[in-house]
């Protein structure tokens, strides 16, 4: 469901509405153009590692013209717009309010430009605002009745824009669901904005504080799951792209835009950590990013005051069974480069999840065993469980020989990648497990599965509805794929 959609709660005459903004948008432009107005030259910090560029950028402030200049509220198309929202919604927007509803409808237009005057003065120049009847004033329109429907309903709503850190978007924008949308950094979107270079003084110490390699959207409203937390609705999108990218992607910065003409913008930090690796995320991969955010949706918790994108609050930030793995899995990519950490990091998550919810006490062969087991039967034999039953034994061997002080042995590098493929498959296997099967009850008891025909077959029934590849691209027996 779109947060946006307001169409249950609009009026009967929105078609109404609709002509008179379209109508008082046109007459205030005509009203407004040849004013004098004044500029401002903003700089904008942008740059990767060491080097940073700066942009100067000339910013039309005409927002004190428009609200001196009261012949466009006295026009007829300014009275009747009013007059109606006054009479048929008991709703008077003041004229703070006009002014940001006919800034954005410009700004949306690309309807402003300026013209140097003859006063001499570079700061001071004339206002052209030229609008044009066509679709383009349609789909605006359209846009501002929605954002005034949602104020009028006093609803809540607003646009979460990320700055992510670890990711690439090939081919963007990326629309995953109605309400979450990934961009290219080239579009302009995050680098536009004024706020963006609030943290710009930290390169006077000769740090690039921009680190950020794609921009996520995420609309919110009042009927959000995370509408009172907007940092976990930012976290909680970054962690499902971790899982489903084999990746550690940060959020390094968000801002909130407010979809509503009674403010323009609010903004919170976001401090993120150094990344790891660069994942790719392409428009192919919409279907299971959407699914995986559905699956994962039930264990986050919205009430944890998680302000920084970072592992350790993974398990504040998520809910039992998936928490402690989740956690661990962060921890071993931003290790990847030290395999005797990472592959360590990888077991504990493994671990967590076979040791942790299963009856009785299970051990480290145990856990090999069940991976195997359950993983094996999920991905419809793609993978096979004796190479997961080999290779987690491998990586207990590799970690006791680590542990006594060996560091000589080296592994093979895609045992590490098959690793952590078997990690995020077990993560998605015990979410859906929990969510779609009476399995966890509330404990698995894999143990019997191998003991008992029956119970075995039960669960063999169970995983077999199962599809990885409906949430994981890049499973471990294609690790090396290009997708």
């Amino acid at each position: 469901m779109n947060p946006f959609d307001f169409s249950d709660v609009a009026d009967n005459n929105t078609d109404k509405l609709r002509d008179l903004l379209r109508e008082y948008i046109l007459t205030s432009s005509t009203e407004l153009n040849g004013e004098l107005v004044t500029t401002d030259r903003i700089r904008q910090y942008i740059g990767t590692g060491q080097v940073v560029e700066v942009n100067e950028t000339e910013s039309i402030q005409y927002s004190s013209v428009i609200q001196t200049h009261d012949a466009f509220a006295d026009t007829d198309a300014g009275t009747a717009l009013l007059t109606y929202l006054a009479e048929t919604h008991d709703f008077e927007p003041s004229t703070p309010y006009l002014t940001n509803l006919l800034q954005h409808a410009f700004r949306e237009l690309g309807a402003v430009t300026v013209e140097e005057t003859e006063t001499g003065d570079e700061n001071v120049q004339e206002l052209h605002v030229t609008v044009t009847d066509g679709e383009l004033l349609r789909d605006v329109v359209d846009e501002c009745v929605q954002i005034l429907t949602g104020d009028i309903n006093e609803q809540h709503q607003y646009t979460l824009r990320l700055a992510l850190g670890g990711v690439i978007v090939e081919r963007g924008p990326v629309e995953i669901t109605d309400t979450h949308r990934l961009r290219e950094l080239d579009d302009g979107l995050l680098l536009g904005e004024k706020r963006v270079s609030n943290t710009a003084p930290e390169t006077k110490r000769g740090k690039n504080v921009k680190s950020w390699t794609a921009a996520a959207e995420i609309d919110m409203s009042t009927n959000h799951a995370f509408s009172d937390a907007p940092p976990v609705a930012a976290e909680f999108l970054a962690v499902t792209l971790s899982l489903f990218s084999q990746s550690w992607i940060a959020v390094k910065n968000a801002y909130s835009v407010k979809r509503s003409f009674h403010m323009r913008m609010n903004t919170f930090p976001a401090p993120g950590v150094v990344d790891a690796s660069l994942a790719e995320i392409k428009p192919e991969h919409t279907a299971e990013i959407s699914e995986l955010l559905e699956l994962l949706r039930p264990y986050c918790d919205g009430s944890t005051t998680l302000r920084q994108s970072s592992p350790y609050f993974i398990r504040e930030l998520f809910t039992s069974p998936i928490n402690l793995a989740l956690h661990h899995y962060g921890e071993a990519i931003i290790r990847s480069e030290l395999p005797q950490s990472s592959i360590g990091r990888i077991l504990f998550g493994l671990e967590a999840l076979y040791m942790q919810n299963t009856e009785e006490e299970t051990s480290s062969r145990d856990v090999a065993r069940y991976a195997a087991f359950t993983i094996g039967q999920a991905t419809s034999s793609a993978v096979s469980p004796d190479q997961i039953l080999t290779d987690i034994a491998d990586a207990y061997h590799y970690r006791n020989q680590w542990a006594h002080g060996d560091q000589t042995g080296e592994i093979a590098g895609d045992l590490q990648e098959r690793l952590f493929g078997y990690l995020r498959c077990a993560i998605v296997v015990f979410a859906w497990i929990d969510t779609h099967t009476g399995l966890m009850t509330p404990h698995l008891d894999i143990e019997s599965a191998f003991i008992d025909e029956s119970v075995r077959g039960e669960f063999v029934a169970e995983l077999n509805g199962l599809e990885l590849t409906d949430y994981l691209t890049r499973l471990p027996e294609n690790d090396c794929s290009s997708d």
